[in-house]
């Protein structure tokens, strides 16, 4: 018998059946979910694993190192024990890792050594393997069209260089880097969220590319990615029934039919676990730009995966000026790393 059970329930079946956890064998999915050594669901597995209760543990993901190296560590621990990359993150990090940014004694990241990313992987090669797509693939790798879109910069430039800004009836202001970053991406998508938890649109300009692109498609389906809310709220104002959701039941077939022609999905909270999505497009649309590469990489294999006939193709709505053109470029930096790794871990057929 297979037994199913969402990861963030593991802790609760391991705490009710204790000693007498009955499944020897564990597959896990999407296992970069385990990265974080602190987090419930790595602390439950690591237990089950040192009491040799999971005596079998199979780790599946496509994206085993989104940030970098540092990402495996933990995934492999659960797998050996610590045999191969060491017990724990500071030991990993002492082999091969040095601090990044920092101020005075405290780190903020860490940054793999020359040569430890081959390292690793030639240490693990013998208990992980990659499948690369081209095994199943039967279309040319997606393809990366940016949209430079030009938006007004006043507002935004004074926002960058202020860190306030004053607009309609509230004050947009930003304590320190990372807040400031986020105002400006939200700037660049066309609407920003003051002190209040009220949103002020500043321009349509995305809204407008988007709109073009959608006629330029004449009726094929587009997956539309966005990051705020506010781009949601708007998205739905300027297609209205056009524009459908995740919430709408049914919408995996609805879309695979050709009867949704815009699907507006938050990486988030849906990048994960759709399937039959890449029956009815091949066409992603990424409205709001955001720095996670692990979400991005998934919620474009919503299309990009086995059952899909036509290449995909990703259209990058950045606007020209902004934070959005920092962000296209780490994710192309992030998804190479990526790729040597799977590359080093690749498993290859024998040959007739």
């Amino acid at each position: 018998d297979i037994y199913v059970v969402s990861r963030d329930h593991l802790y609760v079946l391991a705490k009710l059946l204790g000693d007498k956890w009955p499944w020897h064998t564990v597959l896990v999915d999407e296992s970069t979910m385990f990265k974080n050594h602190d987090s419930t669901r790595s602390k439950t597995m690591d237990y089950l694993r040192r009491h040799k209760l999971v005596k079998k543990l199979v780790l599946m993901t496509g994206t085993p190192s989104p940030k970098g190296i540092e990402n495996l560590w933990a995934q492999v621990r659960l797998l050996d024990g610590g045999k191969r990359l060491g017990k724990t993150l500071t030991s990993f990090r002492k082999r091969f890792m040095v601090p990044g940014d920092r101020n005075k004694k405290r780190i903020f990241n860490w940054r793999a050594k020359p040569g430890a990313r081959e390292e690793v992987t030639r240490l693990i090669s013998d208990i992980c393997l990659s499948v690369r797509a081209d095994v199943w693939r039967t279309t040319e790798e997606p393809r990366t069209v940016q949209r430079i879109v030009s938006i007004p910069m006043d507002q935004y430039e004074e926002m960058e260089r202020e860190l306030a800004l004053e607009i309609g009836d509230g004050v947009i202001t930003a304590q320190h880097a990372a807040v400031l970053q986020t105002k400006l991406l939200q700037m660049a998508s066309g609407a920003v969220l003051d002190s209040e938890k009220k949103w002020h649109v500043v321009h349509d300009a995305k809204l407008d590319a988007l709109e073009e692109l959608v006629d330029e498609l004449d009726g094929e389906p587009l997956l539309v990615v966005y990051w705020f809310q506010s781009s949601l709220a708007r998205l739905q104002e300027r297609f209205g029934k056009r524009l459908k959701t995740t919430k709408v039941k049914g919408f995996i077939d609805h879309f695979a039919e050709g009867n949704i022609e815009l699907l507006a999905i938050q990486p988030a909270g849906a990048a994960h676990g759709l399937d039959g999505l890449q029956k009815g497009g091949h066409h992603v649309a990424v409205f709001d730009m955001f720095y996670d590469y692990e979400l991005y990489q998934q919620v474009v294999s919503r299309l990009d995966r086995s059952g899909q006939q036509h290449r995909v193709t990703v259209h990058q709505l950045v606007a020209g000026g902004t934070k959005d053109m920092e962000v296209a470029p780490v994710l192309a930096d992030r998804g190479a790393d990526q790729g040597a790794v799977m590359d080093a871990l690749r498993f290859k057929p024998r040959k007739k």
